[in-house]
């Protein structure tokens, strides 16, 4: 019999408690950014394969990844390249959807519902980014379900960060 917390609205329940492999991290404690630092996480990224990370077809992975940084100069590039101009690298973001592929009108819908709340909320869309892909090394399953990615890029309005101008010039 567990002894579950006497605090009424707590969620926690220790039967849904499980291990798990585990987190890797890898840093440069001196605050540099350096492409060593990716060689490091992608060389243990791939020395997961021993703990059954893959499917039958030995190219489907369970999802395992890298984060980074988010890449400022390379996002301001890309925005200028989709036609934004005058973006402030600092005030940069992106967020990433994920949608059905091949269903253009549902993608069509969740791209509406995201500039919609980012007017809402007074975040300044700047410009849809299709995310590049590789699927031919994909294995099969993963190829068969893989969604459409797109990235929204994203900037920091001066009503929201106090302090800061528009990001974008007018």
């Amino acid at each position: 019999m567990h002894a579950y917390p006497t605090h009424p609205n707590s969620l926690y329940r220790p039967e849904f408690e499980h291990d798990a492999c585990g987190v890797g991290f890898i840093a440069n404690t001196n605050g540099r950014r350096e492409h060593r630092i990716i060689e490091y996480a992608l060389e243990a990224l791939n020395s997961l394969s021993h703990r059954g990370a893959l499917d039958a077809d030995a190219k489907t992975g369970d999802g395992a990844g890298v984060l980074t940084q988010l890449p400022k100069a390379f996002f301001k590039r890309e925005a200028e390249r989709l036609g934004v101009r005058s973006v402030v690298e600092e005030d940069l973001a992106v967020g990433f959807m994920f949608a059905p592929a091949g269903n253009e009108r549902v993608v069509q819908q969740c791209r509406q519902f995201i500039e919609e709340a980012c007017a809402h909320y007074g975040i300044v869309f700047l410009a849809w980014r299709p995310v590049p892909t590789q699927p031919r090394c994909l294995g099969d399953k993963a190829r068969n379900t893989m969604p459409e990615m797109l990235q929204c890029l994203l900037a920091a309005n001066g009503k929201i960060f106090t302090g800061q101008g528009n990001s974008i010039a007018k």
